[in-house]
């Protein structure tokens, strides 16, 4: 007789029940009525930054992340004209462009002041995008399954590494610095690692606070997977972002 049992999570030393999926999460913060599918297709969209309040938050990720979010966009949404961030960049200024991205970092939004400066990048493209990374964190999580052998249980454990991530995206009207669509996307990735054996001492019914030591204490003993790196999260959120833009088919 085998069985799955409910998996127990780790996060911070604390133990929780959990259900969670790899589906992104949406939530829709505002819409303009002035941003139609028309008007993003023929004014063309630059990927002006993406930052993180919740990790590595150096020029050199932000590069990456801003850079990957324009791959993934280029790709996913060939009707749109999709441009990188450094043409951006060097239209604002790239001492400007830190600015503007480190006041974004901390309040979520564009400052009056910066509104003349983002208008520079109006002569790429009329939209620009912006992304925050507000939530980044890694659980250790686990499956349990239990088979009966000659009278005896023994248990599978199967270590699963999971990171969530959570990205506010921002599109701005280059033409007047008016932030005209925001979303906001949640997801969870994870990865599976080798399955452990455990079979208790016979007549040992374990409860679940016992069953929190064990597998804590397996899951310490034999390293597990190590979770997916915020890359490859905010790759797949950019997928979901795609097809969250106005005129995506399917």
């Amino acid at each position: 007789m085998r069985r799955r049992v409910p998996c127990v999570l780790l996060a911070l030393g604390v133990w929780l029940l959990v259900a969670t999926g790899c589906s992104s999460r949406a939530t829709h913060l505002y819409l303009d009525p002035t941003f139609t599918p028309d008007a993003l297709g023929q004014g063309g969209l630059v990927v002006l930054g993406v930052v993180s309040l919740a990790g590595e938050d150096d020029l050199s990720t932000r590069t990456v992340h801003s850079e990957l979010v324009r791959r993934v966009l280029h790709e996913r949404r060939t009707d749109l004209r999709v441009l990188p961030p450094g043409d951006a960049w060097v239209a604002m200024g790239l001492q400007s462009s830190r600015r503007i991205l480190d006041r974004y970092r901390l309040t979520g939004r564009l400052l009056p002041a910066d509104v003349d400066t983002v208008g520079f990048a109006r002569r790429v493209a009329r939209y620009g995008l912006l992304g925050r990374i507000d939530l980044d964190a890694t659980y250790l999580d686990h499956e349990r399954r239990e088979e009966e052998i000659g009278g005896r249980l023994r248990y599978e454990i199967e270590p699963i590494a999971k990171r969530e991530v959570g990205v506010t995206f921002d599109v701005v009207d280059l033409t007047d610095g008016r932030i005209v669509w925001s979303v906001y996307l949640r997801r969870v990735d994870s990865i599976r690692g080798d399955r452990i054996t455990y079979e208790p001492l016979e007549g040992d019914v374990l409860t679940e606070a016992e069953w929190i030591r064990v597998v804590r204490e397996l899951l310490e003993k034999n390293r597990g997977p190590e979770p997916p790196t915020t890359a490859s999260v905010l790759e797949n959120l950019t997928r979901d972002l795609a097809r969250k833009f106005p005129g995506a088919k399917g």
